[in-house]
């Protein structure tokens, strides 16, 4: 894998915590939950579900 700006950064069409996000969603945890694990906001999470 090259060191793209994307993938070190976590930003624009790079790899992202959506993925690991939706994965968690699918195993019923709780969005708090969610955020505290991945280290988002509440808000993000439920946009990334609502997105999902």
């Amino acid at each position: 894998m090259l060191p793209l700006k994307g993938y070190i950064l976590d930003m624009g069409r790079g790899t992202t915590h959506k993925k690991a996000i939706i994965e968690l969603y699918e195993q019923k945890v709780q969005p708090p939950d969610i955020a505290r694990k991945t280290n988002h906001s509440l808000n993000a999470v439920d946009r990334y579900i609502k997105d999902y």
